[in-house]
């Protein structure tokens, strides 16, 4: 590895995304008005801990899986709810053309979850063992462990 930067700064957010898309390639997203139901749903059939809130264009917060068992404690008819009463403030989001150096500062610095988009489009989740994973990836192999 050189001593010239990150590990990361020749990969993109895209280049994150494609080096584990073979682990788990779907991208669920729910709504703020949709019931609470659905997201533990979702969360329970893909192994989910957090899901992203998306309205339109924009992330309008994230839920995870503490806000639904909250919900669930909460009584009968909890799950019936809109996701919007239960939800957190969103993560950070970048295009997916930005450098990998870019996300593994917002990484390390937030709540270690990274929406991407690239054209408008939404891409996916990085995590921090996303990026641990993308050392490893045989076509990097200057980054190599």
């Amino acid at each position: 590895m050189s001593n010239h930067g990150s590990p990361w700064e020749a990969l993109t957010a895209s280049d994150l995304l494609d080096s584990r898309r073979g682990k788990n390639p779907l991208f669920c997203t729910v709504g703020p008005r949709e019931p609470l139901t659905r997201a533990a749903l979702l969360m329970l059939v893909h192994g989910y801990s957090r899901l992203p809130v998306i309205e339109g264009d924009e992330v309008v917060g994230m839920l995870d899986e503490r806000q639904v068992l909250n919900a669930i404690g909460g009584g009968q008819g909890a799950l019936d709810l809109p996701i919007s009463l239960r939800m957190m403030a969103g993560p950070p989001v970048v295009e997916g053309a930005v450098s990998g150096t870019a996300v593994w500062n917002l990484l390390v610095k937030g709540d270690g979850l990274v929406m991407v988009r690239d054209a408008g489009e939404w891409k996916g989740i990085l995590t921090a063992s996303d990026l641990l994973s993308a050392l490893t990836m045989p076509a990097s192999p200057e980054f190599a462990i």
